[in-house]
């Protein structure tokens, strides 16, 4: 092989690693944008998660005043069943 032939070869071998070069580069670019979109979408369902939780603790305190109700009803029930029952 001549002088001529490898120099041929060396220019292949380097136009190929500059087109893998190249779209490495551009894979890197369309990552980078995905990443930030993801970012922002990731944000929003974070936001909302807040929110839900939120939520369901304003939820939980409800049900937890409405047990506490029906309980004191069920005792003031039980104070007039245990009246009546003496009346009788």
């Amino acid at each position: 092989m001549n002088e001529n032939q490898l120099g041929v070869m060396f220019e292949h071998i380097l136009d190929r690693v500059n087109v893998i070069a190249e779209g490495q580069r551009n894979l890197e670019v369309r990552f980078t944008g995905l990443e930030k979109r993801m970012d922002v979408r990731f944000d929003g369902v974070e936001k909302r998660l807040d929110r839900l939780e939120t939520s369901v603790t304003e939820i939980i305190k409800y049900i937890g005043a409405a047990d506490d109700t029906l309980n004191n009803h069920e005792q003031r029930i039980n104070i007039l069943e245990k009246k009546t029952a003496i009346m009788k």
